[in-house]
C-alpha cells in the first residue's frame, strides 16, 4: 500500500513539473523530454522506495506487541526501546512500535533528502545510484523470512505438542539464538516440523535462524 501511495504522489507531482517545464519559454523540447523520462523513471521510483521503507516499518509498528514477545524469546535485548520505555513511562511494546516508525521515517527522509541534494548539484548519476540502493534495500525488507513470521505464535496454537514440552523447546531454542547457534537451531526446527508441521513455534525459530544465518 505504501508503494502504491508513493507512486500516486509521484504521478501528481510529475504532472505539475511537466506542466511547469512545458509552459516555460526558457526550456526547449529537449529539456521537456529529458525531464519526462528522468522523473517518470527515477523520481517515481524514489518516491516508491521512500514510501515503501516507511510503510514497512509502520507495518512492523502495528505488530509491536507480537514482535516484542518474539524478540524476547529469540534473545533480542531491545536496549534502546527499554531506555525509551523507562524515560517515557510507556510499556516496552509501545516504545518498540514508536522506534519502528521513527526508523522508517528517518531512513526514508535521509534517502529522499540525499536524492534531492544530488539533483540540486546537477549530478544525475548520484541520484540514480541512491534510487538503486534504496530499491535493493526495499527488496531485502520484503524478502526476509522474518518479515513473514506468524505473529502471536504462542497464542495461535495449532500444534500437537503438549504445552510443557513446547516450553522446553522454547527455552532451548531461545538460548541457542542468544548464543548464535543458528545451524543447530534450524536443524532442531526441521526435525520438529517433520513430526508436527503446524507448530508455529518451530516455524518462528526456523525463519529467525535462517535469516540471522544468512545475513551474518
Amino acid at each position: 500500500l505504501s508503494l502504491c501511495a508513493g507512486l500516486g504522489f509521484a504521478f501528481v507531482e510529475n504532472i505539475l513539473y511537466f506542466y511547469t517545464v512545458w509552459t516555460n519559454p526558457d526550456f526547449g523540447p529537449g529539456v521537456f523530454f529529458s525531464t519526462v523520462i528522468f522523473r517518470s523513471v527515477f523520481t517515481a521510483c524514489m518516491h516508491m522506495v521512500a514510501s515503501g521503507i516507511f510503510g514497512f516499518n509502520f507495518g512492523l509498528g502495528k505488530f509491536a506487541s507480537d514482535i516484542t514477545e518474539q524478540g524476547q524469546l529469540t534473545g533480542k535485548k531491545f536496549y534502546i526501546s527499554k531506555f525509551v520505555s523507562k524515560i517515557s513511562g510507556q510499556i516496552l511494546s509501545r516504545s518498540v512500535g514508536a522506534l519502528f516508525n521513527l526508523r522508517g521515517l528517518v531512513i526514508a527522509m535521509a534517502l529522499h533528502g540525499s536524492f534531492n541534494v544530488a539533483l540540486e548539484l546537477e549530478n544525475k548519476w548520484v541520484p540514480i545510484l541512491i534510487v538503486l540502493a534504496g530499491a535493493v534495500y526495499v527488496y531485502y525488507l520484503t524478502h526476509t523470512k522474518a518479515g513473514k513470521l506468524y505473529f502471536n505464535a504462542l497464542k495461535k496454537r495449532q500444534s500437537q505438542m503438549a504445552t510443557k514440552d513446547e516450553d522446553v523447546v522454547l527455552e532451548l531454542l531461545g538460548m541457542w539464538m542468544i548464543e548464535k547457534k543458528y545451524e543447530e537451531g534450524s536443524q532442531i526446527c526441521e526435525r520438529l516440523l517433520q513430526k508436527d508441521p503446524d507448530n508455529n513455534v518451530g516455524r518462528l525459530f526456523r525463519a529467525k535462524a535462517r535469516d540471522d544465518q544468512k545475513f551474518l
